[in-house]
């Protein structure tokens, strides 16, 4: 089963003996090296996408970092298998106008005033141009709810939905600060 580090976090993980790790940035960039054991030093840095790594001498101990916003997923073992599933959606309550963060991709926000939702750019949320995600909105009451495109962000791309209680609308990430409305 593969683990998840996310937003600069880093972590030391040691690989058994003839073992690998499968590493995968699902947003944002990664880094891995050898800290411990043969051949101590950096494997990959500032990758995208994904790689496999190994097989590992006794002893050897490599450290997985991601970029700031950024989610990683990685396995070790014989043959390694990345099984990212993303978090439970939650809702995310907001009554204010916000400028979304990398914690509310593949989220819902629940807006209980009318408020406008801002879109940074794609490196404030640690995503690439590829990087298909989404950010929803649930508009709790009568206030509406608007999406706005930050500095540096291309124009929405489509049809805002007409505002309504109890509507969900979202968009899409579609190209480098590009997005488009679900």
């Amino acid at each position: 089963m593969s683990s998840t580090i996310t937003n600069g976090q880093s972590l030391t993980v040691p690989v058994p003996t003839g073992e690998y790790i499968a590493v995968s940035a699902i947003s944002g960039t990664y880094s891995l090296a050898i800290v411990q054991g043969a051949n101590i030093g950096a494997l990959a840095t500032n990758a995208t996408g994904s790689a496999i790594y190994g097989p590992y001498t006794p002893g050897n101990v490599v450290r997985v970092s991601v970029s700031a916003g950024g989610l990683v997923d990685f396995e070790v073992g014989v043959t390694p298998t990345l099984d990212f599933r993303p978090t439970t959606t939650r809702g995310i309550p907001v009554a204010v106008s916000e400028t979304i963060t990398a914690s509310d991709l593949e989220q819902i926000l629940d807006v209980s005033a009318a408020a406008t939702i801002t879109i940074p750019t794609d490196a404030i949320l640690g995503i690439s141009a590829t990087d298909r995600v989404t950010v929803g909105a649930y508009q709790m009451t009568a206030g509406a709810v608007a999406w706005a495109a930050g500095a540096g962000v291309s124009p929405l791309r489509g049809t805002a939905p007409t505002a309504a209680q109890h509507l969900v609308t979202g968009l899409v990430h579609v190209g480098s600060n590009e997005w488009a409305y679900l």
